[in-house]
């Protein structure tokens, strides 16, 4: 499992939007409204990987699917555009099928034993690149310090 310190630039993701709570955690709805939408959303993007933005707001989380775009770009009814602040974080590359192991570790182990603390006023963010198998897709988390 390999993890690293990445500063990022501020960013906006362009997608759908959908609040969850803390006994709810499957985004598949999420990222299926996602790409029912793609074509709108991939004509503005900058970049060809598809991002997951999750903050949360109380016993309630926000999980937006989408994808990088301008910081200007035109948003349509029934999408959102969320503005990532710059920041550092803790990243960690898995796979979607190893996302919840990787998380876990991130939380019990890799966190304990770093000079880091979890950074709770920026979202965590799963990058997912295209190109493979769902299951087998590559997917780096970003867990802000």
């Amino acid at each position: 499992m390999e993890s690293g310190i990445d500063l990022r630039e501020p960013f906006g993701v362009l997608g759908v939007m959908e609040r969850f709570n803390d006994d709810e955690e499957d985004v598949g709805a999420v990222w299926k409204r996602c790409m029912a939408r793609h074509d709108q959303i991939e004509a503005l993007s900058v970049d060809e990987r598809y991002h997951g933005v999750s903050y949360r707001t109380g016993r309630e989380w926000d999980y937006l699917a989408g994808m990088v775009v301008n910081d200007h770009a035109q948003v349509r009814e029934g999408l959102v555009l969320h503005h990532v602040p710059a920041g550092r974080w803790a990243v960690f590359q898995t796979t979607i099928d190893g996302m919840n192991e990787t998380f876990r570790y991130a939380y019990e182990q890799w966190f304990p034993a770093s000079p880091y603390e979890r950074g709770l006023a920026k979202p965590v963010l799963d990058v997912y690149v295209p190109g493979t198998d769902a299951s087998g897709m590559r997917v780096w988390l970003y867990i802000p310090l």
